[in-house]
């Protein structure tokens, strides 16, 4: 039986078309309600053909249709807030006024230092193609990593179906239970964790998810979607004569490295495809340097990028921030990144772009957007940024591109969510100083609309 919409009816409050997956047991649907109504698991009854026990359908399996009404009963825990202030929207400023009457998406409550998580789903959340395959995916097994891919795709769809914040603490804990050191407490409390961890340990769970299409390479929807490939070389600098070694290496991100000499993404990024790296000499029988030049053999449909901002000082024994300003483009060509072989490939499509805009005709061409990237460019859909000076705390926030509304972008800000437009995103370069937002992770997607 696959996936069917259900009406639950909680008190005096009617939640419609709620998801349930009957293959799954009774507790992650009821983690479902746990986000839309606060209501913890144990203290839920709910009810179709009888009580629902958390591991068994039961009768009720079989009465599981779409659009079924069912009855919840339990009391939520309260969510303590301080009073509303009470203001009129003619009192608002007018960017305030504007979100005050938006239809504005729900974000996710912060659960003690839990920023880089829900700025890291709300970005991840962002992507069309991963939800829907998401959406749809109904593990077999129990593996751990399926936990979170269950409760990630609950949490997204609470994040669908409701206005208020969601409290994502099942996916949470789910992912913890996999990652205990993002359980890590100082002091008493949950400790402030690195949000690019997370999405590359998000990522590694959503590898489970089934191939987008037959067609694309890749093992997974997240392969076909976030995956690229490296043609890297390698020569040995104090060999001469040790042939040279070439190798095809895949990556989900790329590196933007932050140097003295360096103010923008494009210049860290070559800086991170030409390195100096240590390894194992065969001919020499001892580590040895190589000069390691990376290029672009294959583009990824969705397009990484991090800026590395944080290391470790082994002087200090601490992790410390790098807050030199970086700019980013909204618009990414990665030509100059790529192989000559898939320079070749990308020069029809290229060529084609040119003529279009030479001629005015830009709103006849037409790219791929069939999983691959056929021209190369990129355009700007979403950034983590980090606020403050230590690499061990500050705050982690969302910027996500939202074509539906005004002025194009959402800010998440843990349950706080805000239109902002293209001039506050430009604003995330680092030029605020440490105690501004400041970019950190860059989403790039294929680019969609063309202008001169």
């Amino acid at each position: 039986m696959s996936t069917v919409k259900v009406n639950v009816k909680w008190g005096k409050e009617l939640f419609k078309d709620v998801e349930v997956n009957p293959n799954e047991p009774p507790s992650a649907f009821k983690a479902t309600l746990f986000s839309l109504t606060n209501v913890p698991v144990d203290r839920q009854k709910v009810m179709l053909k009888g009580i629902i026990k958390d591991d068994d359908w039961g009768a009720s399996k079989a009465a599981l249709k779409d659009g079924v009404s069912m009855m919840l009963m339990g009391s939520a825990d309260p969510i303590v807030a301080a009073a509303p202030k009470v203001v009129f929207a003619e009192d608002l400023p007018d960017d305030e006024r504007d979100n005050a009457l938006a239809d504005l998406p729900p974000g996710l409550v912060n659960l003690e230092n839990t920023c880089y998580f829900n700025a890291t789903v709300q970005c991840l959340a962002s992507v069309p193609e991963l939800v829907e395959k998401l959406s749809t995916y109904n593990p077999a097994g129990s593996e751990p990593a399926d936990t979170v891919n269950s409760a990630l795709r609950n949490t997204i769809q609470t994040l669908r179906h409701t206005k208020a914040p969601v409290i994502p603490s099942v996916l949470l804990n789910s992912f913890r239970n996999i990652f205990p050191n993002f359980a890590e407490r100082r002091n008493g409390v949950f400790a402030q964790q690195d949000a690019e961890e997370a999405w590359t340990q998000l990522l590694w769970c959503l590898k489970r998810l089934p191939k987008l299409s037959d067609k694309l390479a890749g093992d997974s929807a997240v392969d076909q979607l976030f995956q690229g490939f490296f043609e890297t070389k390698y020569k040995c600098l104090e060999s001469p004569d040790e042939p040279q070694d070439q190798k095809r290496e895949e990556f989900t991100k790329l590196a933007c490295h932050i140097r003295n000499e360096t103010s923008f993404l494009a210049e860290g990024v070559k800086l991170s495809l030409n390195e100096e790296v240590e390894k194992v000499s065969p001919t020499l029988n001892r580590n040895a340097k190589y000069s390691k030049e990376s290029r672009i053999a294959a583009l990824p449909f969705y397009l990484t990028v991090q800026f590395v901002r944080f290391f470790f000082r082994s002087d200090i024994k601490a992790k410390v921030k790098i807050v030199k300003p970086m700019q980013y483009p909204f618009e990414l060509d990665t030509y100059d990144f790529c192989s000559d072989e898939l320079k070749k490939k990308l020069d029809p499509k290229r060529k084609e772009l040119l003529e279009a805009r030479e001629k005015d005709q830009l709103a006849n061409f037409k790219a791929s957007q069939n999983g691959e990237n056929d021209t190369g460019i990129y355009e700007l859909s979403a950034i983590v940024t980090h606020k403050g000076q230590s690499a061990e705390g500050g705050h982690y926030v969302a910027w996500v591109r939202d074509d539906n509304t005004k002025d194009g972008w959402l800010c998440f800000d843990d349950d706080r969510v805000t239109q902002v437009t293209s001039e506050d995103v430009a604003k995330l370069d680092g030029k605020g100083g440490a105690q501004w937002h400041m970019a950190y992770i860059t989403l790039y997607r294929p680019k969609k609309t063309w202008t001169k």
